[in-house]
């Protein structure tokens, strides 16, 4: 990007957000539109301006830069469309530019522009956050993919029905339990226990209340648990009874969160005389550090 005569940097405050401004110049071939959640161009809009256009009078587009020479449109889609098919794509042009801010930012941002736009669903936000190279949200995409679960919206589409394997819609979960460092063998030890199974016998074995279950039982007994036990246990009736269990009435608040994880460890601990494991344990929740967590599986990663 190249600087512009005017002032280089100036704090404004404009819908409601209060950020620093860099006035430059950037081409067209330099900037994209995140189509996760961008609108639409109009037609009409883009015919008005190309009728009309009058660079003098045009409020001054706002990027947000990205990396080096790489800018995503925040404000301003319509008037890169028509400059670039009016000058071309290495035109230059005079741009407000944001320093970086992460996707979510972004996306606020663009909201607030576009108000036009309906509000993103944590699913749209999460695809950006890909489609933007997130390092976590890609992570938890690269473990679906190893596991071979389809995440409805992103690789799979949109409106799946989460009740049939391998689809899930619990992305927001998903990456609850990438933070707690057990969703690579949560995924394992469902797919694994469910993945050769008809359809009527897998139906919910990627719910919310299953991943939640299996989840906080890797997580509390990652050293303890025998994996081919549990799967073994799962494997002894439909996914989707499992997830009847945390619907069962008279019980709440914490208790109805580890209902089905506790459910399910009775029957793990059924017929054992040894190394039976402490389900009270499920209703205590501790989070390492995100930091840790990342680390951990990136470092498993290159390892692989």
């Amino acid at each position: 990007m190249k600087e512009s005569n005017n002032d280089r940097w100036h704090s404004r405050e404009d819908k409601g957000v209060n950020y620093i401004r860099n006035k430059g110049v950037v081409r067209p071939s330099e900037c994209y539109v995140n189509h996760s959640y961008a609108r639409d161009l109009k037609p009409n809009q883009i015919k008005y301006l190309m009728k009309n256009w009058d660079s003098q009078r045009v409020e001054l587009p706002l990027v947000c830069e990205v990396s080096e020479d790489k800018y995503e449109i925040i404000n301003g889609q319509h008037r890169f469309h028509v400059i670039e098919k009016l000058f071309g794509s290495e035109e230059l042009v005079e741009v407000q530019v944001l320093p970086y801010m992460p996707v979510k930012e972004r996306s606020d941002l663009y909201d607030r522009y576009n108000k036009g736009s309906k509000p993103l669903t944590f699913d749209e936000r999460f695809k950006a956050r890909i489609i933007s190279e997130d390092t976590i949200a890609v992570s938890i995409a690269k473990i679906c993919n190893d596991s071979g679960v389809k995440m409805s919206g992103i690789t799979a589409p949109k409106g799946s029905s989460a009740r049939n394997y391998p689809v899930s819609r619990s992305i927001k979960l998903m990456e609850d339990l990438f933070k707690r460092g057990v969703l690579e063998r949560t995924l394992a030890i469902l797919t694994t226990a469910y993945g050769d199974t008809d359809k009527d016998f897998s139906r919910d074995a990627l719910s919310n209340n299953l991943l939640r279950s299996i989840g906080r039982i890797v997580y509390h007994f990652r050293h303890e648990i025998n994996e081919e036990r549990l799967i073994e246990v799962l494997r002894s009736k439909p996914a989707w009874t499992w997830t009847t269990l945390t619907t069962v009435a008279g019980i709440s608040g914490s208790l109805k969160e580890s209902y089905g994880a506790i459910t399910i460890m009775e029957n793990y601990n059924k017929n054992l005389t040894i190394n039976r494991l402490d389900a009270s344990r499920l209703t205590a929740v501790e989070r390492p550090s995100l930091h840790k967590v990342h680390k951990d599986y990136m470092q498993g990663v290159e390892k692989g």
